[in-house]
């Protein structure tokens, strides 16, 4: 992952050369190809460089105009350049090289703010107008890549990360207790906020102009709930749902280097390289190469997937290498805190780290995992689609449904989930509470302090994320806004990055979102089978034993294993020391199901969810230019 940063002022003001250097120093891990900075007199950016295509190695960013009125810092990768760069030419555009900055500039002068519709890839970049005396900030439609920044009414700071921003000398590290009660609430709802008062990131598909009149957000994007798929049967579904894959993967793979694949023996990464090997047969890949890797979790109940993983490499004809997971201790995770600014994550979010050191040393620049299958493949329950069936008095569908659950799933089966997920849905509140009593849901976050916990009422209320698009695909609609999966997904691209590798998720495209919500659920889960459509569509080209895979792997045995080095100091020493955060009385009920294996697996989350926020917050804490080891 490259990284970005930024210092305008707006009153014209000078920006001091050694700002811009202490922020692109905070983050010199994303630059192993150089940094660089530009500056102007009230202006000043920086670019740390990751090349992962071929087309990199010919940009030099901050990337200027043909006439010196506008500067690119941008980290991204633009998917769609074999179009863009056709459009632009048929425009006129005199395009210098074949780097995606120049793609960027180039659509830019163009379309000037509209330029977003004609861009899809993963980005987050900002184009200082002179002319305008405008930054035009801009992040893809997932969130894919990191943008945050800082406001204080005269001067834009931006970074691809919180630590850059936290070493400015004019940015104060007040703890944001909003945010903090939803981290220790473990349910996330705002898109915007950081752990950091003052410290913002731009939502996903959103874009930004900044002026002396301040920051103005405008979102870009959303799925087209109107669009309507050329297809009519299955086989139709599943020809076009092949093709659009495989193109996906062709144009998120592109890399000068041989690109590396997690390969976990789960169905999404397993199709991925699959495909891939697929694709390389077929000379359409656009890497010089394909190396496959996989955690041994052998002897670990329920996680030890080398039997799907051998059954891939035996149909590829690709070796897939074993790494042994990485495990980091508690002090491991204070450290990532301090350097940081940032919540230091879960236990089970640093197994791969090893796996990732060996496909760096390998030569790998691109790793690409299954992250967006289950969100995007599937929906999260099964008879999941009886819902939008009677909510839209869709009868066929309904018909449809009952007709093929009751064939594969027994007729009792099929009726309770007709009722369960098309009938409950509409009941009055407190007869959806009963249903939610009775599969187990987690209760409310009793644990918290009762300031923190009004802090979090009201935000709960303010910040759900409430689309006004439809009423139909639900599910999909709240994976737009999930302030979770963002806050886990931006995670994820920072531990990548310390490996100097750029992460690329085909699932998470915006062209199979975009299918997502018009093949409807239907096509995504038919009675027990989670990804029907998907299994389908590349039968051949993925070895039947992972197709015919329905039970993923499991790992909160790695949370409750640190936590068993930790849970004395949790509730002896940390929920005594913050009691404006956490009761800890509950705390220690909490710590006590979950060694009596009493719990139901999210205490788990929350005891050491606090563990990370204490170490966040410990007294002195503050980032410098240490190596993370």
């Amino acid at each position: 992952m490259s990284g970005i940063a930024g210092i305008i002022r707006f009153d014209g003001g000078p920006v001091e050369a050694v700002h811009i250097e202490q922020m692109t120093d905070a983050m010199a891990h994303r630059g192993p190809d150089g940094i660089y900075h530009h500056r102007r007199p009230s202006m000043a950016l920086g670019y740390c460089q990751l090349c992962t295509t071929a087309e990199a190695l010919e940009e030099a960013q901050p990337a200027l105009s043909a006439d010196q009125q506008r500067v690119l810092v941008m980290d991204g990768r633009i998917d769609n350049f074999e179009e863009l760069r056709a459009e632009l030419t048929a425009h006129g555009v005199q395009l210098r090289n074949r780097s995606d900055a120049e793609l960027v500039l180039g659509a830019y002068d163009i379309w000037g703010r509209d330029c977003l519709a004609h861009i899809d890839g993963d980005f987050a970049f900002v184009i200082w107008d002179d002319r305008r005396q405008m930054a035009f900030c801009a992040r893809d439609h997932n969130g894919s890549k990191p943008f945050c920044y800082h406001w204080d009414g005269r001067t834009l700071t931006f970074a691809s990360q919180v630590s850059a921003i936290l070493a400015m000398p004019w940015v104060k590290r007040e703890r944001n207790s909003g945010m903090l009660a939803e981290y220790l609430a473990n349910r996330w709802y705002s898109r915007s906020d950081t752990l950091w008062a003052g410290v913002s990131r731009l939502v996903a598909a959103h874009a930004m102009e900044v002026s002396r009149d301040g920051p103005k957000t405008v979102q870009y994007w959303q799925p087209d709930l109107g669009h309507v798929l050329p297809c009519k049967s299955d086989a139709e579904f599943a020809e076009y749902y092949r093709c659009l894959i495989s193109k996906t993967v062709r144009n998120m793979t592109r890399s000068h280097k041989p690109v590396a694949f997690e390969v976990s023996g789960g169905l999404d990464s397993s199709s991925l390289f699959c495909l891939a090997v697929h694709l390389q047969d077929q000379s359409r890949f656009l890497a010089p190469g394909i190396s496959g890797y996989t955690l041994n979790f052998a002897g670990w109940p329920g996680t030890d997937e080398l039997e799907y993983v051998k059954a891939v490499a035996d149909h590829t004809q690709k070796p897939v290498r074993e790494v042994v997971p990485t495990a980091k201790n508690a002090a491991w995770f204070r450290n990532f805190a301090e350097l940081s600014g940032e919540f230091p994550g879960y236990p089970n979010g640093t197994m791969s780290i090893g796996l990732r050191e060996v496909a760096r040393d390998d030569g790998g620049r691109v790793l690409v995992t299954g992250i967006g299958g289950d969100e995007w493949l599937g929906v999260p329950w099964k008879g999941g689609y009886y819902r939008n069936a009677v909510k839209d008095l869709d009868w066929d569908q309904l018909r449809r449904s009952l007709k093929y659950d009751w064939a594969s799933l027994g007729a009792a089966r099929a009726i309770w989930l007709a009722f369960r997920h098309g009938v409950v849905p509409l009941c009055p509140e407190f007869i959806k509470n009963h249903f939610r009593q009775l599969q187990g849901q987690r209760q409310e976050p009793d644990w918290l302090s009762r300031d923190l916990l009004n802090i979090f009422d009201r935000r709960r209320v303010a910040e759900t994320y409430q689309p006004d698009i439809g009423r139909s695909h639900r599910y999909q609609l709240s994976l737009l806004g999930d302030a979770y999966s963002i806050l886990a997904r931006e995670a994820e691209e920072r531990s990548v990055a310390h490996q100097n590798l750029e992460i690329r998720s085909p699932f998470m495209s915006r062209e199979l979102i975009q299918f997502a919500f018009s093949a409807g659920d239907w096509m995504l889960y038919r009675g027990d089978l989670h990804r029907w459509l998907h299994r389908r569509a590349l039968r051949g080209i993925v070895p039947d034993l992972v197709l015919e895979r329905t039970w993923k792997s499991e790992f909160i045995g790695v949370i409750r294993q640190q936590l068993s080095t930790i849970s004395t100091e949790l509730t002896d020493e940390i929920a005594p020391r913050r009691s404006d955060w956490v009761k800890p009385g509950v705390i220690n009920r909490l710590s006590e199901r979950e060694q009596d294996g009493e719990d139901e697996g999210w205490e788990g989350w929350i005891l050491w969810t606090l563990f990370g926020c204490d170490a966040l917050f410990a007294p002195g804490n503050k980032s410098d230019n240490k190596v993370l080891p």
